[in-house]
């Protein structure tokens, strides 16, 4: 009996069916050639990402991706090759593949040739990954990490729409490596962009930080933090999320030693008790035992390791979550006397403890900042080498800018320094020309003051002739009256210094000394108008006697003007008044 094989080849049907076979397969990804980068992302993710049936079943797994890989080839479009390279890659990745490592770092130097930046920085933190989950090679997993995040930079939300998702793994993965900072930085930047995309990455970046934040001491920023997360749960409806936001908001009051405050939480942690929430309840118990020691409440804290022991017998633990809780097994034992178990489990706690301080304590961790620096140190020599001959002409005319700046810097300061020093040296010439025309007023004033001081002399001369003079001769009145005029030069001065004369004196000192009444109202505002004039006078170098003939005063008197005046001021004695006035 002939078979349908047979007869399609008979009638020629068979060669053209299996000439078309691969036609038909690259129809069924054929869509891919006309869509944009986040289109194919999105049907990437679906199809092979979260299809864990097929991922169950890795030849027809292999299979699918082989069909991209042939439409890639035949359409000549080298992201499609690539794209089915990396999905090969993923798979590879959760099965510790042995060539896993040498064929991503193939797969990076391929794109790198093409500058696919996305495709750069996704492959880049897929080993980095793999290195952290796999290999325990914190090392590389920190250097593939930062080198991720320096093409990721580059990369708008239009050209990687995951790039949300990709700053919070680089946050996580330098959260888990130890390097605390940085991951609170890609964390602020992941949170800076739009939540629409994978609304529950959101629970994940707040309880990071918080838990980073809890770690650095910040508690305020903790607590802040771990309520956003339960606020958020609360709108949701998100039971899960909301268990593990007061867990960890409990923890921050545990490590603040504010016992009550998570006591109080515990209580409505108890509403939710379910087997469905295991980890939950196995943080509320570890952390219920670590309170109880703490505060010595030994019943309770029998009570609440009972529970625990019965919490972790189904669930397993990382070497994390051992070392909290076997150091609290140990002491629970210790306590019944049970010490061979007490001894077991504090050994256990020592080495879990050993193998997390393997993280935070190794090379990675200890040189984080050099190793960034060397990394932009390759990345930059690589770009010098690449464009050495630009570079040079750089230089050169930036050696040549350089120059001639500094010569125009040079003349600008050296103008600038001429112009400085011909402006000082007219304002020394000033100076001396207003200081000597100063000398010359004082020294005017002295004189014409002294000459009022003679000649009130020689009116006191003239007073005490006429006195002399015999009233009974009255035919010869007018000639004694006028020759002692003419003797006295009576005609020429003023008969006394009087409180008409004083604007014209002090018109006159103004002349000389400008400031110097104005500054006498404000340093000394409380004095008489006595003891300005008195100030106006000294200031003038007069000596006592002459300012007292002038003031029609005493020489006592002026004492009780000087004493008034240190008294109400502060002047310790006549010098520090004479100083005053001099500064003036």
């Amino acid at each position: 009996m002939k078979t349908l094989a047979f007869a399609l080849y008979k009638t020629r049907l068979l060669p053209a069916i299996l000439l078309l076979f691969p036609l038909l397969v690259q129809a069924q990804y054929e869509h891919l050639l006309h869509k944009k980068y986040a289109e194919k992302q999105a049907f990437y993710a679906e199809k092979f990402g979260t299809n864990y049936v097929l991922k169950a079943d890795s030849v027809r797994y292999f299979n699918e991706v082989q069909k991209v890989y042939d439409l890639g080839v035949v359409a000549n479009d080298r992201s499609i090759i690539h794209e089915s390279m990396y999905l090969k890659l993923d798979y590879f990745a959760s099965k510790n593949h042995p060539h896993y490592i040498a064929e991503m770092l193939l797969l990076i130097r391929v794109v790198d040739l093409d500058q696919n930046k996305a495709l750069q920085a996704r492959t880049r933190l897929a080993l980095a990954s793999y290195y952290y989950t796999q290999k325990k090679d914190y090392l590389n997993a920190f250097k593939y990490v930062s080198s991720s995040s320096e093409y990721l930079a580059d990369l708008s939300l239009a050209e990687l729409p995951e790039k949300r998702e990709m700053l919070f793994a680089i946050a996580w993965m330098y959260y888990q490596v130890g390097s605390q900072n940085k991951s609170l930085y890609f964390l602020n930047l992941a949170n800076s962009y739009p939540k629409d995309r994978h609304p529950d990455l959101q629970y994940n970046i707040l309880n990071t930080k918080g838990l980073i934040e809890t770690n650095n001491k910040n508690f305020d920023v903790a607590i802040t933090s771990f309520n956003q997360l339960l606020e958020l749960s609360s709108q949701r409806n998100d039971t899960l999320w909301h268990l593990i936001g007061q867990a960890n908001l409990a923890a921050v009051y545990v490590a603040n030693q504010n016992y009550i405050m998570a006591l109080d939480i515990f209580t409505v942690y108890d509403r939710y008790a379910s087997d469905k929430y295991k980890v939950a309840q196995l943080n509320i118990w570890l952390i219920k035992s670590k309170i109880y020691q703490k505060t010595g409440a030994q019943a309770d804290f029998n009570s609440s390791i009972q529970r625990l022991m019965h919490e972790i017998k189904d669930t397993p633990l990382n070497a994390e979550k051992k070392e909290e809780i076997y150091p609290l097994l140990a002491v629970y034992y210790k306590e019944n006397q049970q010490l061979d178990l007490a001894y077991t489990y504090a050994d256990s706690a020592l080495y879990y403890s050993v193998e997390n301080r393997e993280i935070t304590n190794s090379s990675a961790v200890r040189n984080l900042d050099i190793q960034d620096q060397l990394n932009l140190l390759k990345q930059k020599d690589l770009e010098l080498q690449n464009n050495d001959q630009q570079f040079k002409m750089l230089r050169i005319g930036g050696l040549g800018l350089t120059l001639f700046l500094t010569l125009m810097l040079l003349v600008i300061f050296n103008y600038v320094r001429k112009a400085d020093r011909r402006r000082r040296v007219q304002l020394e010439i000033e100076k001396l020309r207003i200081k000597k025309e100063l000398q010359t007023a004082n020294e005017k004033l002295k004189i014409s003051l002294r000459d009022l001081l003679v000649s009130r002399g020689n009116l006191t001369v003239i007073k005490s002739q006429l006195q002399k003079i015999d009233l009974r001769e009255g035919e010869q009145l007018d000639s004694k009256v006028a020759l002692a005029l003419e003797d006295a030069q009576f005609d020429a001065l003023p008969l006394a210094l009087h409180s008409n004369h004083w604007p014209v004196l002090l018109a006159a000192f103004e002349k000389a000394y400008p400031l110097f009444v104005s500054k006498i109202k404000k340093k000394l505002p409380h004095i008489t108008t006595v003891e300005r004039k008195y100030l106006i006078l000294k200031k003038m170098g007069l000596e006592a006697r002459e300012i007292a003939q002038i003031m029609e005063v005493s020489t006592a008197a002026l004492r009780v003007y000087s004493h008034r005046i240190r008294k109400k001021h502060h002047f310790d004695s006549n010098d520090s008044l004479d100083e005053f006035i001099t500064a003036m």
